[in-house]
């Protein structure tokens, strides 16, 4: 990542910029943070471009369908602003090199089953971006990233036709678009440019992928030569394994009709999926070369220094590049005085830490959701009450006749009835879903919340009702008489409604930790990656190969994070991946770090838990 310029913005939109991840003919992509730090890469198109009414309406449009793309292999879209002076679009930040980074440093040429497994990934990643409408018309090694659960396709389709008002993909006022290696002969004689065009790019990358040259490229730094070879002449296929070349050399066929389809590809690849997509030797190199990765791009922490006296003093500076600053910047420090702690303090300290864990653990189900109607008894606060024993993130899951239903609830707003009372993130066998939730009621010992709004779903676009949310839903507690502090409570059941156990989380998180992510095996056919992601994002996957061959894949969402344990949502079958007969288990899994053992993950669903061994 390199460091901001002085004509970058310090904000685009409300995502502050830390660095610069690459430049091309269609924009700048930055590396930005959401304001509680959740990174993601911002694309700013041209200026040239913004000011093109064509373009705008274009952009437009291929934003909306890029929003539906999905899947498990292509970057999603998160936000965008079109009507922006400068328009710009934001999609997940994914931490890992590109495959020319990774073919040209430590991993070499990919072997060829990788190169399959690789194959059959981007198929599907190219399959979801065609069924949103768009064609990615820019597929080569720097826009797929690698990670160890897999490659991912980044900068697909949108703004890179749009912009072009002559309708070539090839030049605009003597400007060449995208990397002609890894163009179709479509794109290079000007034609119309459709999804047989990725499959040609696709031949080209996977060529390389296996000999880490492009298979047009013979060197000549004459532009015309290599777009004579790409429209007219035979790709050079030598040192492209015999497993790969039948596929490579079909995917690059100069008529497109002659091309296979992406789902030929991924039915074609499919046989080769199992175990880990790399060797152990090449996924600890990719997992090294990740980490690496992630430390170029981590932005610049605040520098602190503590003086002699005990005073810590942190010191803030504006940030780099443009901004529309209220005031003259000026540099700004915060002393805080720390005073020293005696032997006997300290001792009294561990005490009393004692006494609370011991209070905490022996509190560690305290509380019921009921599902339903509130219940009659409930008497509504004047939300002047100063007591927040319900604020907080809560968990429970819910095991009725109609279905099942897990959410991880977070009460930020427990005393003002009629606003928002906090976020959820909830799970059915058949969808995830988050969004915002009003505070309806509150007494001493009972919140009430209702009016539950979706925004993010996956089926995209689901109803509360889809989402198997229920019309109220009621939080409460009692404490005996004295009780100190008041949430070491005694639950409670009432007649007539549904409860079932509620557990705080006492060391909530919002993402996937970092020791997490990596691939794990049974040693009996069972692989699982985690990947990175936030609540609601799909994190984990699971590669299932039974004794006779049944290959089955499915994805699990992020559901909560508490301390040290990653709670998912029931796992969702990915039919494009798996065999006929394959089936989800529809549970929610535990994952955990085995204390003992860094390199052993323990998941558990209920049942007797499974150790999982790292895959190094």
């Amino acid at each position: 990542m390199d460091q901001l310029r002085a004509e970058d913005p310090a904000f685009i939109g409300p995502y502050r910029l830390v660095g610069r991840l690459g430049a091309g003919g269609m924009g700048v992509v930055y590396r930005a943070e959401t304001e509680d730090g959740r990174p993601l890469a911002v694309k700013l198109v041209r200026a040239e471009a913004a000011g093109d009414g064509e373009f705008r309406r274009r952009f437009a449009r291929e934003v909306r369908a890029a929003r539906l793309v999905g899947g498990e292999w292509a970057a999603h879209v998160l936000d965008a602003d079109t009507k922006a002076e400068t328009p710009w679009v934001a999609t997940e930040y994914i931490p890992g090199p590109s495959l020319r980074a990774a073919v040209e440093g430590s991993l070499g040429p990919l072997p060829a089953a990788s190169v399959l497994v690789l194959a059959h990934r981007l198929g599907l990643a190219l399959r979801t971006i065609h069924a949103a409408g768009l064609v990615h018309r820019d597929l080569k090694p720097s826009n797929i990233l690698l990670t160890v659960g897999g490659p991912r396709v980044i900068d697909f389709g949108i703004a890179r036709g749009a912009v072009l008002s002559s309708g070539s993909d090839l030049t605009r006022t003597g400007v060449l678009v995208g990397l002609p290696e890894f163009m179709s002969p479509e794109q290079v004689r000007g034609q119309e440019v459709a999804a047989p065009s990725d499959v040609f790019s696709l031949g080209s990358v996977l060529a390389y992928a296996s000999t880490g040259r492009a298979p047009f490229s013979t060197g000549d730094p004459v532009v015309h030569g290599l777009l004579f070879r790409i429209a007219y002449e035979d790709p050079d296929l030598v040192g492209v394994p015999e497993a790969v070349a039948e596929l490579v050399h079909d995917c690059l066929s100069k008529d497109p009709e002659d091309r296979p389809t992406v789902d030929a590809v991924v039915s074609r690849t499919r046989k080769a999926l199992g175990g880990s997509w790399l060797p152990p030797e090449l996924l600890s190199r990719l997992d090294r070369d990740a980490a690496d990765f992630l430390r170029a791009t981590d932005p610049p922490s605040p520098p602190r220094t503590a003086d002699p006296a005990g005073v810590l003093r942190v010191v803030v500076r504006p940030a780099r590049g443009r901004q529309v600053p209220v005031a003259p910047p000026r540099r700004t420090s915060v002393t805080i005085p720390v005073p020293a702690v005696s032997p006997a303090m300290r001792k009294g300290l561990r005490a009393g830490r004692r006494l609370l864990t011991a209070l905490l653990v022996g509190a560690a189900t305290v509380a019921y959701t009921g599902i339903g109607p509130a219940p009659a008894f409930l008497r509504l606060s004047d939300g002047t009450r100063d007591e927040k024993p319900f604020s907080g993130v809560w968990r429970f899951d819910s095991y009725e006749r109609e279905g099942s239903l897990s959410m991880r609830l977070e009460i930020r707003n427990s005393t003002r009835i009629g606003r928002s009372a906090g976020t959820f993130v909830s799970a059915t066998r058949t969808s995830v879903c988050q969004g915002e939730v009003l505070l309806a009621g509150r007494s001493a010992s009972k919140l009430v919340v209702s009016a539950f709004r979706v925004t993010r779903s996956t089926p995209s676009g689901s109803s509360a009702e889809r989402c198997g949310l229920p019309d109220h839903l009621t939080l409460g507690m009692d404490w005996t008489p004295g009780d100190v502090p008041p949430w070491i409570a005694l639950p409670w059941v009432e007649s007539g409604s549904t409860y079932h156990s509620a557990e705080k989380s006492w060391a909530p998180r919002t993402e996937v930790p970092r020791k997490f992510w990596n691939v794990w095996s049974s040693g009996n056919g069972t692989v699982v990656t985690i990947r990175p992601g936030g609540l609601g994002d799909p994190v984990v996957r699971t590669l299932s190969q039974g004794p006779s061959g049944r290959h089955c894949e499915a994805t699990a969402a992020l559901l909560s994070v508490d301390g040290e344990t990653l709670s998912t949502t029931p796992s969702v079958l990915d039919e494009s991946a798996s065999e006929s007969t394959c089936t989800a288990d529809g549970t929610n899994w535990t994952y955990r770090m085995d204390p003992r053992d860094r390199a052993v993950l323990v998941r558990q669903n209920g049942g007797t838990p499974q150790r999982l061994h790292l895959v190094r």
